[in-house]
């Protein structure tokens, strides 16, 4: 009997702490995210967004094929990218480009410590405002899109924008360029916030070439279609004159 209360104490402290740490972040997150979608679609741009990066071999590729149809992205970076790759990164912004926060080791919030996740911003933070010498509080995507109890205060702390997307090919996960750029076009309107990453690991089925070639085929249906793009906090600020 004793072993039964402690197993079941046990188990209600468990599913208090996922509750509070995990359930009620992701109540919140939901909601910001309908709200920041909708306020996407209302600005009737295109967001291109690229994840994980800077990377040589495919952040500098996406910024010469950006570069040729002139085309502003929002480049969410990973800050032990940034420290390693500071001249890449300063590439992005001096391009005209958006730059924002996506922690410094992507740790997924719901699979570490609570510490270790708020550590994860704060030092992402930190290395972007110290090598871009960032002046403004940068834009936010939480790892893997999921918020646990510290990392929703240190969004409301410092009074954050999060980002989220609509439109993910995973194309971290595609052994073609056709297949990403399929699956992107097939579902893209006015509106859409489509996630790419240019932090892609190099191997045989999986080249750093494929996103940047992907990105040639979405922005001639872009134009065809004759959809403007903005960044993030350009759709965001979006007002009709």
């Amino acid at each position: 009997m004793r072993i039964l209360a402690v197993l079941t104490f046990a188990v209600a402290v468990v599913g208090v702490y996922l509750s509070v740490f995990v359930g009620f972040p992701h109540l919140v997150k939901r909601h910001w995210r309908k709200r920041f979608l909708a306020r996407i679609k209302s600005s009737g741009a295109v967001c291109l967004t690229f994840d994980d990066g800077p990377q040589p071999g495919s952040t500098d590729r996406i910024l010469d094929v950006l570069g040729k149809f002139g085309i502003k992205a929002t480049f969410f970076m990973v800050g032990e990218n940034v420290v390693k790759y500071p001249s890449l990164a300063r590439r992005v912004l001096d391009s005209g480009h958006e730059v924002g926060e996506h922690s410094y080791w992507h740790r997924h919030p719901w699979k570490c410590d609570p510490f270790s996740s708020i550590q994860d911003l704060l030092k992402g933070k930190e290395a972007l405002k110290r090598l871009l010498n960032l002046t403004n509080e940068p834009i936010l995507r939480p790892p893997y899109g999921k918020l646990n109890l510290l990392s929703l205060f240190y969004c409301l702390r410092f009074k954050k924008r999060v980002a989220f997307w609509g439109i993910d090919p995973k194309d971290y996960s595609q052994s073609s360029a056709l297949s990403i750029a399929k699956a992107v076009t097939g579902q893209l309107e006015a509106g859409s916030v489509v996630l790419l990453h240019d932090g892609r690991i190099s191997n045989r089925r999986n080249s750093l070439e494929l996103t940047s070639q992907a990105l040639v085929g979405i922005i001639d249906t872009i134009v065809a279609r004759d959809l403007k793009t903005l960044t993030i906090s350009e759709a965001l600020d979006w007002k009709e004159v």
